[in-house]
């Protein structure tokens, strides 16, 4: 996060919040100095519109997973068929669970692991004969997004995208918004992954007559606490995604390239998509069999290197998970990847004596970059009306 959107979270807020969204807010009716508070809703709303093409935008839910059950308890009851995208084909492994917790009959969304996306035909067919009343697709390891466009929704089901990964990529026009390919799609994450926020929830959508049936229901029905310190630092974030938010994502996406690049020199399994590419995102994926992936995950943590381990048919059959959001947030460019894929290929070689000396060679700064800087932040607040 900005070093503004820190102080954020500490400007006195976090115990207020108001009733109701900007559909449903009734200032008269809700708690008072509500009118104070309620412009925040109006001006993500306004930011979001711009940055992502929806016309409606709730920050309320507290968290991406808090999310995903808010719209699953607002859309359906119990017995409804629900399509998903399964954990073994990159889904969030939570979802299941939370759908078998709410009486919901699910099935898989057919999944072409060579293409490493969403097998849109066999899709559409399933849609067809099964007539799900949700289609889910909550990717957590995703090189590329997920065909939207070739998806045949009809009016009877209802597409949620959970794009928690990719939000900041979005937001930034390094990847296309998924309302120019599924306007009546419902589309939120959580909001501290590419989009360097609070931890926070947002819903996004432009079909009204969803909209008319989401919003009163998150708030007040299921949360009450909104975390208003929270929407106020995601306020801070999204008008920082707009300033600086294509620089910040264009060069996520070539530090990933260049990082898979770097590690496929130096003899790792770095998946591909079809066309050749590393990844569109900023995820790297690399192959290793479950003993090396182990060997590999837990001397990572012995020198406090962060990457995820997986064990997946994704990864036919496990390997590791890596993503440069973060360390792209201090500036890093080319240089600095190819640092990195030194340091990962001597944890492999077990090179113990050499790594240390590499990982002191990266920058010592972390500083965060793409942001408002310091000494324009008062006029920066200032402009917030704007939105």
């Amino acid at each position: 996060m900005s070093p503004l959107a820190r102080w954020a979270l500490a400007a006195g807020l976090e115990e207020r919040y108001i009733m109701g969204g900007t559909r449903s807010f009734r200032g008269a009716r809700s708690f008072i100095g509500s009118d104070h508070l309620f412009p925040f809703y109006l001006q993500i709303e306004s930011l979001c519109r711009y940055l992502y093409g929806s016309s409606f935008a709730d920050p309320r839910p507290l968290s991406g997973m808090n999310a995903v059950a808010l719209l699953l308890m607002s859309l359906t009851e119990p017995g409804d068929r629900i399509m998903l995208l399964s954990p073994d084909a990159g889904g969030h492994a939570s979802i299941p669970g939370i759908c078998r917790r709410l009486g919901l009959i699910s099935a898989d969304i057919p999944f072409d692991y060579e293409e490493f996306t969403v097998a849109s035909v066999q899709a559409n067919e399933q849609i067809e004969n099964w007539r799900p009343r949700l289609v889910l697709l909550a990717p957590s390891d995703i090189l590329r997004p997920p065909p939207l466009e070739q998806l045949s929704i009809p009016n009877s089901s209802i597409l949620l995208y959970d794009a928690t990964q990719t939000l900041g990529l979005i937001a930034g026009k390094e990847l296309p918004s998924p309302f120019d390919e599924q306007p009546r799609l419902i589309l939120f994450g959580g909001t501290h992954k590419t989009l360097p926020g609070p931890t926070k929830g947002l819903v996004l959508g432009k079909a009204e007559d969803l909209v008319k049936v989401i919003e009163p229901a998150i708030n007040p029905q299921y949360i009450r606490n909104t975390q208003m310190s929270q929407v106020l630092s995601l306020l801070v974030t999204l008008v920082e995604a707009r300033r600086y938010g294509k620089e910040y994502s264009q060069q996520i996406v070539q530090n990933a390239r260049c990082l898979a690049l770097a590690l496929s020199e130096l003899g790792f399994d770095v998946m591909r998509l079809p066309a050749g590419e590393y990844t569109r995102t900023h995820q790297v994926h690399v192959r290793m069999d479950e003993q090396a992936t182990a060997q590999f995950f837990s001397r990572a943590l012995r020198y406090g290197i962060t990457l995820n381990k997986k064990q997946k048919a994704l990864f036919a059959p496990s390997g590791i998970r890596l993503g440069v959001q973060e360390v792209t947030r201090y500036g890093w460019g080319r240089e600095e990847m190819l640092k990195i894929a030194k340091i990962l290929a001597a944890l492999r070689d077990q090179r113990d004596k050499l790594i240390p000396e590499l990982l002191s060679s990266l920058p010592g700064s972390r500083s965060v970059k793409f942001c408002c800087p310091p000494e324009e932040a008062r006029e920066f607040l200032a402009g917030l009306e704007q939105y």
